[in-house]
Parts: structure tokens; sequence; C-alpha cells
């Protein structure tokens, strides 16, 4: 997960200094683990409300990320910031009717 997280936030760094006036306030992250990259998206762009949709098939790890995005929001209201916002689902939902 460290070398994970840092190839993550070194891109998401870059992508900041390349262009300063972007700040991502969705995403998804399709295979999310233990919401790595969610972290990563906090750290370079702090402060800052984002919903994330976190979809990861293994109940195991969903429910680690569960646990941990729970434990991280809890010190970021503590300190007064804004932690995102975090859905996890271990599949996308249908697209029935879209096409």
């Amino acid at each position: 997960m460290p070398s994970t997280y840092a190839a993550i936030y070194r891109i998401l760094h870059e992508l900041k200094m390349v262009a300063p006036d972007f700040s991502p306030t969705r995403m998804l992250d399709y295979g999310a683990g233990p919401g790595t990259a969610a972290w990563a998206v906090q750290e370079v762009w702090p402060g800052q409300q984002r919903d994330v949709l976190a979809v990861e098939p293994a109940e195991a790890m969903m429910g680690l990320g569960e646990n941990l995005t729970h434990a991280r929001r809890e010190t970021a209201v503590a300190a007064g910031h804004s932690p995102p916002l975090v859905r996890w689902m271990y599949k996308l939902p249908g697209f029935q009717g879209f096409i």
C-alpha cells in the first residue's frame, strides 16, 4: 500500500502543478483497496469536500477500507477539516435503461 499511495500521490501532485486551477470534486476509485487513492487526493487538495465512490469487490478489503475511512473522518473532523464523503460498493450499479 505505501508504494501505491506514493505513485498515486506523485501523479496527482504533478497534475496539480500542470493544472493549478483544477481541483476534483468527485472521484471514482475502481479496485479501491483500502481507499488509498482517496487519501492521496485529500493530501494533494486538502480541506475540500469530495464525493468518492470506492468500488472494491473483495469483502475483507472493503471492510478494512470502510473502517479506515471512518477513523480518518473522525480525525479530520476533530482537526477542523472537511473529510471526503466516501461511499463503498462491492460492484458498480447497473446501467440498464441508459443505453
